[in-house]
């Protein structure tokens, strides 16, 4: 339980992602800081998708983190994705 004033920060996709929150709860929501959001937030997942299951990260966790990525999540059709949420 939360209890005082709640207010939700983020940066980039975290903007993006405090101000549909902030939209969920309604009046629970004192306040929203949100630095350089998207402005489209489906523009945004749409270009960045792509890079991230393209890049080759250092290191064997980071190349174990992109190839469960591109496993997992290479096939599905972004555009249904961005309407289901």
């Amino acid at each position: 339980e939360i209890r005082g004033p709640l207010y939700l920060f983020g940066i980039s996709y975290g903007a993006a992602t405090a101000l549909f929150t902030a939209d969920k709860l309604g009046p629970r929501v004192t306040g929203v800081v949100a630095m350089e959001s998207f402005a489209n937030a489906g523009r945004g997942i749409r270009d960045m998708v792509p890079h991230l299951l393209a890049s080759q990260p250092n290191g064997w966790r980071g190349q174990a983190v992109a190839a469960y990525a591109r496993w997992r999540y290479a096939d599905q059709n972004i555009d249904a994705v961005i309407a289901a949420a």
